[in-house]
């Protein structure tokens, strides 16, 4: 795909292209879902920065969780929202300056 740019090969991945266009509304709801993943596993009795004695594992356990989450929640947002305004740009473009 690309020979000799092994870099540029691997940021031209569909999956990392998505992320990229969907990243703003991960970076704003990531604070959510962290407090609605962390909330509703309390609920259910499970603290996962106690699961097990290892910090990684538990930071792994709290990432992935947290991660799908968000990325749903802003892929959602995207198609729904965001995709729908954007659309609307064109419509409200500012008048030519006049210059003299």
């Amino acid at each position: 795909m690309f020979p000799g740019r092994p870099l540029r090969a691997v940021l031209a991945h569909p999956a990392l292209r998505r992320i990229g266009e969907v990243s703003y509304g991960m970076y704003i709801f990531h604070p959510l879902c962290l407090m609605f993943i962390a909330t509703a596993l309390s609920m259910v009795g499970i603290d996962l920065g106690t699961f097990t004695r290892w910090r990684v594992a538990n930071a792994v356990l709290q990432f992935a969780p947290c991660s799908a989450c968000t990325y749903a929640v802003a892929e959602v947002s995207y198609r729904y929202f965001e995709r729908p305004i954007l659309g609307l740009k064109d419509r409200f473009r500012s008048p030519e300056p006049i210059t003299s």
